[in-house]
């Protein structure tokens, strides 16, 4: 692990990486060729989770002094100092655009994006770049936008799958950036290849938001065709809920924004409430809402046999038997599906 824990309970980067990065800010605070202390440093930047960007951004910036205000380089110490500024070593240093998007200097944070051009090398590194989308700097932004789409289409999807886990949960949260810039990374995120990638993650990963993910990436067509392996065989049950909802309701809903509500306008109270988008669904293979209502009745999770039971409720028109069905659910561990079950004997 190359962001570790530290006996406070804070996150710090790993001494390997504290250490390599300390060496390079001593070479670009004395203008020296930071080129043998950035050698390791790409390989330890691809290592880091791309979920703990925001965490490792700070101890980056703050280990490789990456804050100091860029001046030129006189003449004659270029010639008989050999000192040589940030820019020039960002021109001349190869992978060392991963490190300078980190730094304060929107100057440099746009030159490197600028120099990215081919494939992103780390889940990591393409996270740091789609995350410069919300730059606070309009040039910077502009020059994300570029690099995203040089890049991306090109970037191995394998990577762009791992990166989309952190990326699909942000995305909301950015407001900065424009609809144009928007469609840029979500063509990026809607390869299909990609989605395959994200799809297998989806399966066998046991631990994370995996359920919010997937209604986060509904908004991709590519990943319909997914959607019943997911219902059958994800590990989580929360995203199996979300694969078979959507099958069974055979439309793709997803997150697209927030609109504010009154809950009481004299006292001035109200609240943000998300909003949703919906398509139908492109792949419809899964023989109809009806042979998914059954199938996930079987389903080991109450939540999931919750979910078949609304679908039940909604479809009851088209079922012969839903009251011999949902009696026998009147018993299920679950509440949820005992009180949808109790409701549709009473319907």
């Amino acid at each position: 692990m190359l962001l570790i824990m530290s006996s406070n309970g804070q996150f710090q980067l790993s001494s390997e990486l504290q250490i390599a990065l300390e060496n390079v800010g001593k070479d670009l605070a004395a203008r020296r060729d930071a080129s043998r202390a950035f050698f390791a440093v790409p390989t330890m930047l691809d290592a880091i989770e791309p979920s703990a960007l925001s965490i490792a951004e700070s101890r980056i910036i703050e280990a490789a002094q990456l804050y100091r205000f860029e001046r030129p380089v006189p003449l004659w110490r270029a010639l008989i100092l050999r000192e040589i500024n940030a820019s020039y070593q960002l021109k001349k240093i190869s992978q060392i655009e991963n490190l300078f998007i980190f730094h304060r200097n929107g100057h440099l944070r746009q030159a490197a994006l600028d120099k990215f051009l081919g494939p992103i090398s780390s889940p990591f590194v393409m996270v740091a770049v789609a995350w410069r989308l919300n730059d606070w700097v309009p040039e910077v932004r502009h020059a994300a936008a570029e690099c995203i789409g040089r890049c991306f289409p090109i970037t191995d999807p394998e990577i762009i799958a791992q990166a989309a886990l952190v990326l699909l949960l942000r995305r909301g949260e950015w407001g900065r950036w424009t609809r144009t810039e928007q469609a840029l990374l979500d063509s990026a995120l809607g390869r299909h290849d990609a989605l395959s990638s994200l799809a297998a993650l989806l399966v066998k990963l046991p631990t994370g938001s995996n359920a919010k993910i997937l209604r986060e990436s509904l908004r991709y067509s590519g990943l319909d065709i997914h959607l019943l392996k997911i219902a059958r065989e994800a590990v989580q049950p929360a995203t199996r809920a979300v694969a078979y909802q959507t099958v069974i309701g055979r439309e793709a809903r997803w997150p697209d924004g927030r609109k504010w509500r009154w809950v009481d306008k004299s006292m001035g109270i109200g609240r943000f409430d998300p909003t949703f988008s919906t398509r139908p669904l492109v792949a419809d293979e899964n023989g109809g809402p009806l042979k998914m209502i059954l199938e996930a009745l079987t389903d080991r999770s109450g939540l999931v046999r919750s979910v078949a039971m609304s679908g039940l409720i909604k479809h009851r028109d088209e079922f012969t038997d839903a009251k011999l069905i949902a009696q026998a659910f009147l018993g299920d561990p679950a509440r949820s599906v005992r009180a949808r079950a109790e409701f549709l004997m009473k319907s």
